[in-house]
């Protein structure tokens, strides 16, 4: 039987939950309940009976997504407890233009709720992570970023990521960014910088990658589409990986959408392998 909107409570996390929320978890999903800030944790209640919890993650505005993350125990599924969560976040993403949904680990059920939601065009990403060895890989013309950098980086990640998805049928219209939201775009680069590479050749940049904050792995990796085939992206992957190895990290990982083939071979040739999948999938309005 379906539960109804008035059986249903949201509180804030507490320490005291961490044993519930661990003995119903499946792996996976512990895992990802490790990754986030507590804070931002809620629990979701059936009467007294915690039944799961989601994470709700609500930018200041639409250049960054926001991120929800529900998780209902296995007992508790299939009774509509996740779509009477989700709508009550839903306003509040798509006000700042916010149309993501991301179901891990993919799966058949996973994609049939996103879809009875009214999300549509469904891609699989692919979280692969590295062998933590070093790549031999040419490093010439790879250089940290510098500030007057950003016109050209910005231009190659903006044109070739919309081509990559615009090859795999996920085409998304691009918004005119406002002064304010171009200001803070610019910030982020340079909070950055220290994680930003370029690729140069004969003084023109061809090629734009940068890590994760905390060093974990690859966060983003563009190559003029000018210049595909002629073993720019391998050496760029290979460089930020071995950088992300130089400065401590034992298993360097990365996303990457699945019909993206060009891009999956170059990583695990250089050493990546699949570990999960996740579907992706998108609603704007």
């Amino acid at each position: 039987m379906a539960i109804t909107e008035r059986q249903i409570s949201i509180r804030a996390y507490s320490d005291s939950d961490e044993p519930s929320i661990r003995r119903a978890a499946e792996e996976q999903y512990y895992d990802k309940f490790s990754e986030f800030s507590k804070a931002d944790i809620q629990i979701i209640m059936l009467g007294e009976r915690i039944v799961g919890w989601f994470y709700c993650f609500v930018p200041d505005n639409s250049i960054y997504h926001g991120q929800i993350f529900i998780f209902v125990f296995p007992e508790y599924r299939r009774k509509g407890i996740g779509a009477l969560v989700y709508h009550r976040a839903v306003k509040r993403f798509l006000s700042v233009g916010c149309g993501w949904w991301t179901s891990y680990p993919a799966s058949q059920p996973a994609d049939l709720f996103v879809c009875a939601l009214g999300f549509g065009r469904l891609s699989t990403n692919i979280y692969l992570e590295h062998d933590g060895r070093i790549y031999p890989c040419c490093e010439d013309g790879i250089r940290m970023c510098r500030a007057d950098d950003y016109p050209a980086a910005l231009d190659i990640w903006t044109r070739e990521y919309a081509a990559m998805h615009a090859r795999i049928g996920m085409s998304v219209s691009e918004r005119k960014l406002s002064d304010a939201e171009r200001r803070e775009e610019y910030n982020d680069f340079l909070n950055n910088i220290r994680n930003s590479f370029v690729l140069e050749r004969d003084g023109a940049l061809i090629g734009f990658g940068s890590l994760f904050g905390d060093n974990s792995g690859i966060g983003a990796l563009a190559v003029d589409g000018r210049y595909v085939g002629q073993g720019c992206g391998t050496r760029l992957a290979a460089f930020l990986t071995n950088e992300c190895i130089r400065r401590g990290c034992s298993v360097p990982c990365l996303y990457c959408e699945s019909e993206n083939k060009n891009a999956l071979h170059i990583y695990r040739k250089i050493g990546y392998r699949e570990v999960s999948r996740e579907t992706t999938a998108m609603k704007f309005g």
